[in-house]
């Protein structure tokens, strides 16, 4: 044994299922060292204490009863988890019988990243199983890349599982009556070792009437606002959709449904969630645009909850057409009551009443509806001993005339969504986009001679914009004064401070505010 007076290795006794301490570091070192070692090929920007923090943070715990020994706080009591110190995560997701889930895979494996593999074989998922069956299907369509996974019911076999999964794909799995199930995924993120990339792809488009849909995956740790993470792209966009809610564009402006108070608050991206972007018209050139998640990890934003319906029972589809709704001032005690859609009867959709424009998701896409199919919203309060009030005179938003007046809904034309209100002289539900603090891509990049760099401030106050070269040297400060809330932008002309033009290069340029601190990156071509 080598020498080690106040270090125990520990072993697993099966037989008599404890866990048995000896003094020691033959067995210890040589695991601890090689585990080291693949934590700095997958980690290569991490350092000694880096490597040891890790093991460290990602070791099982030990219990504390082992035979003659205390082994609570000290260095190394617990069990090395190779596979924990070398992933850079694992993500979770649960999936209920008879529901369709939208999901992004934040980690996959280093290797195979099959359907097959990471459903089903891994982490004993068993997503694919045919006995009992627990998915139905499974869909994407990431641009132009569209396909499906479903039961092959003449070959007896499952189609497309053999797909390769993408941390920026979005996916949607229909589940089964069979049961529940945890889904692990686990591995690596974008743009570290062994995973494709970080930056998600809009494909072009060249007629200006035409919309592209794209699923996506927000892979990102950080709960992030939807406009800060969404600022290189939004101004793109036509449709902006999660699985619980979603923002559509009216001339310039989004409508949606947010929860009031001072500070209101907007939807959130959370790690896992599938995001459906409408894009429109990018150009004439119709080139791809690439663009990246924004995130704060200085901040602790917290997990998007979504209100939960329990009274009224509908069933969801792939998809919905949203239903913005104002509410009048007898349902303003929010979270106390739920609003459902009704057509003919059936409930296809519903919502908790927690603010003065709420969303309900209309599964309506797959039915159709006679002309005077009769349409109507139910409300229900909770802990009410009333039956639902049914409210069958409401107002709808005239798009053309840009006003709401009362008429019949004709669901047939399936709309890309609706505005209702309960208020007589309603004004659409628009909201501005919040001032923030924001650094924004500079343009063109790559660049020569010039690029703009534009940025938003929240509020008046200082704010300094310096050029770095690759090697971290300074090159120029472009602005360092006091300036008002709103946007601005500074032109860089490829010059130093001494007016000495600049060579072909990769640059930086950094903000820094009372609020934000942030650097991107730039390529001066000659």
């Amino acid at each position: 044994m080598a020498p080690g007076e106040n270090i125990l290795s520990t072993m697993f006794e099966g037989y008599d299922d404890i866990y048995v301490a000896y003094p020691g570091t033959s067995m210890a070192a040589p695991i601890v060292s090689g585990i080291a070692a693949m934590i700095l090929a997958t980690h290569p920007q991490y350092g000694p204490e880096q490597i040891k923090q890790r093991i460290k943070n990602t070791a099982d715990p030990l219990p504390q009863d082992i035979p003659g020994h205390n082994l609570y706080g000290k260095l190394g009591s617990g069990r090395v988890n190779a596979f924990n110190a070398v992933i850079d995560g694992k993500f979770t997701h649960n999936l209920t019988q008879s529901n369709i889930h939208w999901v992004s895979f934040p980690y996959l494996p280093l290797y195979s990243k099959s359907i097959e593999w990471v459903l089903h074989n891994s982490h004993n998922n068993n997503l694919l199983s045919t006995d009992p069956f627990y998915i139905m299907g499974i869909a994407w369509n990431y641009g132009f890349d569209q396909g499906s996974l479903g039961w092959d019911i003449f070959n007896n076999q499952w189609t497309n599982q053999d797909h390769e999964l993408d941390s920026r794909y979005g996916y949607k799995i229909q589940m089964s009556s069979s049961g529940d199930k945890d889904l692990l995924v686990a591995g690596f993120g974008p743009s570290y070792f062994g995973n494709d990339h970080d930056s998600i792809v809009l494909k072009g488009v060249s007629n200006r009437a035409a919309l592209i849909e794209t699923w996506v995956g927000y892979f990102m740790p950080e709960t992030e606002d939807v406009f800060y993470a969404l600022q290189e792209v939004e101004e793109y966009l036509h449709e902006i959709k999660t699985q619980k809610w979603s923002m559509n564009r009216i001339n310039g402006q989004w409508a949606m449904a947010v929860s009031p108070g001072p500070q209101p608050t907007y939807p959130r991206f959370n790690q896992g969630d599938m995001v459906v972007l409408k894009h429109i018209y990018l150009g004439d050139n119709a080139n791809d645009y690439n663009f990246r998640w924004h995130t704060r990890p200085q901040l602790t934003n917290a997990k998007y909850e979504h209100p939960q319906t329990t009274h009224f029972e509908f069933e969801e589809q792939f998809d919905y057409i949203p239903f913005y709704v104002s509410i009048s001032n007898d349902m303003k005690n929010y979270f106390s009551g739920e609003l459902g859609l009704y057509i003919n009867d059936l409930c296809y959709g519903a919502e908790v009443v927690h603010g003065d424009t709420i969303q309900i998701n209309a599964y309506i896409l797959e039915s159709d509806f006679d002309d005077d199919a009769l349409v109507e919203f139910r409300y229900y309060e909770y802990n009410s001993r009333l039956q639902e009030k049914k409210i069958k005179n409401y107002q709808v938003y005239d798009i053309e005339n840009d006003i709401y007046q009362i008429k019949n809904l004709n669901l047939n034309q399936k709309e890309p969504f609706y505005l209702i209100s309960f208020v007589e002289g309603d004004k659409i539900p628009f909201y501005d986009i919040p001032l923030r603090t924001l650094l924004h891509s500079n343009y063109p990049n790559p660049f020569n001679p010039s690029t703009s760099i534009s940025f938003s401030l929240s509020d008046e106050g200082p704010v300094k914009i310096d050029i770095f070269n690759i090697r971290g040297e300074h090159i120029k400060t472009l602005i360092n004064e006091i300036k008002n809330p709103g946007t601005h932008s500074v032109i860089w002309d490829g010059v130093d401070v001494n007016g000495k033009n600049m060579s072909s290069g990769i640059y930086f340029y950094k903000m820094e505010t009372n609020h934000l601190t942030e650097t991107k990156k730039m390529l001066l071509i000659k």
